[in-house]
């Protein structure tokens, strides 16, 4: 499945961790009913090593390993939001076993809360693209800045 992005879409965070989904064959997404910064902490609480990732441009968030790196980042649509992951391997067996058990395993966990769903990106998942297809970029401070 193709999915085609809004003239909105376009050089934001959304396009660009669109075009690393594609990159990468391996992306995951959790979307559902529930806020974004609802979202960024329940995938922090249930992946913890993502605590590590350095903010970057404020959209997307990049956790570096010496066994693998994820880029990620939360995305509000119109009827709630995404979190999307991009994994990438370094070589050796070890970082297949590690990206499971510190990222795939814990992203997935997510879906345990019945307003979530967990699948692969948008070219796998019609649910995902659907959800993707009207997905805007949340700012780092939006997400995890202290609520007032």
């Amino acid at each position: 499945m193709k999915l085609t992005l809004s003239n909105r879409q376009l050089g934001t965070a959304v396009e660009k961790m669109m075009k690393l989904m594609d990159a990468c064959g391996l992306p995951l997404m959790v979307h559902g009913a529930i806020p974004p910064r609802s979202l960024a902490e329940a995938t922090l609480g249930a992946v913890p090593r993502l605590r590590e990732s350095d903010i970057g441009n404020g959209h997307i968030f990049v956790l570096k390993t010496m066994c693998y790196d994820v880029a990620w980042s939360v995305f509000k649509y119109d009827s709630g939001s995404i979190a999307a992951f991009v994994p990438v391997l370094h070589e050796g067996n070890a970082s297949v076993h590690n990206l499971r058990v510190e990222i795939i395993d814990p992203v997935r966990s997510l879906a345990s809360n019945p307003l979530l769903h967990f699948g692969g990106g948008p070219a796998t998942d019609p649910k995902a693209a659907s959800a993707y297809a009207s997905a805007a970029p949340v700012s780092a401070d939006a997400l995890f800045a202290p609520s007032s």
